[in-house]
């Protein structure tokens, strides 16, 4: 029992981080081997950082820039702003299909 309201993270913690701290002191830092199926992908922002997912759980594809779709979203590019505002529907009876023939 470490005491009333302690956990090994606060009352243990500190003192095992001090005594690998002093431990470790004269051994060099190494980076461990990537395991097998491990990828890195770019985080999609300006870091430069990277993120690791496993192969098999591909990352969604990023969104496509919004200047590459500012062309299509242009007046006169076939959007909403280039139906005519006189146009009007037509009416509820002409868009309703007729009954199917027996």
């Amino acid at each position: 029992n470490m005491g009333r309201g302690e956990t090994g993270g606060t009352a243990s913690l500190p003192t095992w981080i001090n005594y690998m701290r002093t431990a470790l002191a004269d051994v060099p830092e190494r980076a461990l081997p990537r395991p097998p199926g491990i990828k890195s992908a770019p985080v999609p922002d300006d870091s430069g950082r990277s993120d690791f997912h496993y192969a098999e759980n591909e990352p969604p594809a990023p969104l496509p820039d919004e200047e590459l779709l500012d062309p299509f979203l242009l007046p006169g590019n076939g959007g909403s702003e280039d139906i005519p505002a006189t146009q009007t529907p037509a009416p509820v009876e002409e868009r309703i299909l007729p009954p199917l023939a027996p």
